[in-house]
């Protein structure tokens, strides 16, 4: 489903494709993902607060450079702004095909985040969509110290 918010002009994908992504017997269980779809730069802060309106542990903010696949993305928290998320990057590719390639099979494309971009492929297949990612090397910001990690342990 999508909706078009009058007041910024940005389109709403409430969910990643007209089919559910996972059958569940509990609606609660599934897993929500909030992808709005820009063609004018807000101000991040505007988005913060829309995340937190919406109630997401996670949004995305997608900007589709014209004529590409390549794609300019935000993701959010209700905390703060992510550098990367994975989950959302590829509910957002997924629902990209969906919205502006439903004819393609196959797609190929380039997501840019704050601090990297990188490779991902859509697939289009009978009932929903196959997404995958070269993240590539993962790197860590901060190592939890050996000494502390000793309390954890069974002795």
């Amino acid at each position: 489903m999508r909706r078009l918010d009058p007041k910024t002009q940005a389109s709403l994908w409430v969910e990643v494709s007209p089919r559910r992504c996972f059958q569940q017997q509990n609606r609660f269980q599934e897993t929500a993902l909030l992808c709005f779809a820009c063609w004018k730069l807000y101000p991040p802060p505007s988005w913060q607060e829309l995340t937190r309106e919406m109630r997401q542990f996670e949004s995305i903010f997608v900007l589709q450079k014209e004529r590409s696949q390549t794609v300019r993305a935000w993701v959010f928290t209700m905390e703060e702004e992510l550098d990367f998320a994975g989950h959302p990057v590829l509910g957002a590719a997924a629902a990209l095909h969906e919205e502006t390639m439903a004819g393609i099979r196959k797609v190929s494309w380039t997501f840019e985040l704050n601090k990297k971009s990188f490779p991902v492929q859509t697939i289009r297949q009978e009932s929903h969509y196959r997404a995958e990612m070269d993240q590539g090397v993962c790197i860590f910001a901060l190592l939890f110290p050996l000494r502390k990690a000793s309390h954890f342990s069974k002795h």
